[in-house]
């Protein structure tokens, strides 16, 4: 399941591993690797979506106006998952992990309103079946990063 456009299916060979907090803001906050592998933050995408996103923040549209140095979040994005991932990463790594930093929002720019609304996203897009079975497989597995042994 693509994490940007839940109506597209992905083949063999065109997807790749996204980062919804990109390698680089964990980078520029040195924090350890265990926040780069963990399983809350990876999710699938096209190859081509995961280059243009790079690094820019997430705009969710229509609440905000799109500029050259954000990515826009369709209206056929998995709105719920990208909110909840946000949330977790944003409660197990305070205080390196910022909403503010991460999310752009016309209306909601101080941390705690950007929390506020990541949470009516949340509960207005319910788990689908794939994300509860990645939570499962994750509880089932007693970890939620990466065990670089398997």
């Amino acid at each position: 399941m693509d994490i940007y456009d839940t109506k597209h299916v992905l083949q063999p060979h065109t997807y790749s591993i996204e980062h919804v907090i990109p390698r680089s803001y964990f980078k520029k906050k040195l924090v350890g690797t265990e926040i780069i592998d963990d399983l809350h933050n990876l999710w699938t995408t096209d190859r081509k979506t995961n280059s243009y996103r790079s690094n820019k923040p997430l705009v969710f549209i229509p609440e905000a106006d799109p500029g050259k140095r954000v990515f826009p979040v369709m209206e056929n994005a998995n709105i719920g998952a990208l909110a909840r991932s946000l949330l977790y990463m944003s409660d197990r790594y305070s205080p390196s992990v910022k909403l503010h930093e991460l999310v752009v929002h016309q209306r909601y720019t101080q941390e705690k309103d950007l929390r506020l609304w990541l949470e009516d996203l949340s509960s207005r897009y319910p788990m689908e079946e794939y994300e509860l079975k990645k939570m499962a497989w994750m509880e089932k597995k007693s970890f939620f990063t990466v065990n670089e042994n398997l």
